[in-house]
């Protein structure tokens, strides 16, 4: 089973808020195939500088124009169990209210041989996620999914592939008071970090 990192089946962290970029397999216009299988990523992007300071993908004043002043908070597989089973991550909590974003770099499942997006599109086959609708972030395959859709909620995941065998998914979770607002949020931070990756900084 694919490891799944910042979201379950009845907690926030899975994608559940309509997005309007978001389209549905199938997608051969966006750089999926008809049967919906994921697009090479031709130009590779390396994470392995950023595995022990997931944080530092995204600059503060990106964060801060997200409504996130406080500085993330990193998670490795040193500090708990589940990043030791997903791979490293960041989160942030907004400090006024419940609304928060997650960044985890998807090292474990590229371990256990099921990396990258195609990995999260065959759980997606298998049913581990209620849907998968495709997108792209700065020019890579990205698809909005979730093991079920709460985006109506205030809940949105995003996963991106930027290697053949690595993705990193971005959660926002407990959007409540905004829900159509966590999946742009979700979008901008990937956003943000691929950005970071492909200037080398």
């Amino acid at each position: 089973m694919i490891a799944i990192a910042g979201c379950s089946g009845k907690e926030p962290g899975t994608p559940t808020n309509p997005s309007d970029d978001a389209q549905r397999l199938p997608v051969s216009s966006s750089g999926q195939t008809e049967n919906g299988d994921v697009p090479a990523v031709a130009d590779e992007l390396d994470m392995s500088p950023y595995l022990a300071r997931p944080c530092e993908l995204v600059q503060a004043e990106t964060m801060e124009s997200l409504g996130y002043t406080a500085p993330g908070k990193t998670m490795t597989a040193e500090d708990d169990s589940i990043s030791e089973l997903t791979g490293p991550s960041c989160g942030w909590n907004m400090s006024d209210t419940a609304a928060s974003l997650t960044l985890t770099v998807q090292t474990g499942n590229r371990e256990a041989g099921m990396g990258g997006l195609q990995g999260m599109y065959d759980a997606y086959q298998n049913g581990q996620f209620e849907y998968w609708e495709p997108t792209t972030v700065g020019d890579y395959p990205a698809a909005y999914s979730g093991l079920s859709d709460r985006r109506t909620e205030g809940d949105c995941g995003l996963v991106v592939g930027v290697a053949n065998d690595l993705a990193f998914s971005v959660d926002a979770n407990l959007y409540r008071e905004s829900p159509r607002e966590a999946c742009p949020a979700a979008k901008r931070l990937a956003t943000a970090v691929v950005n970071t990756l492909k200037s080398g900084s």
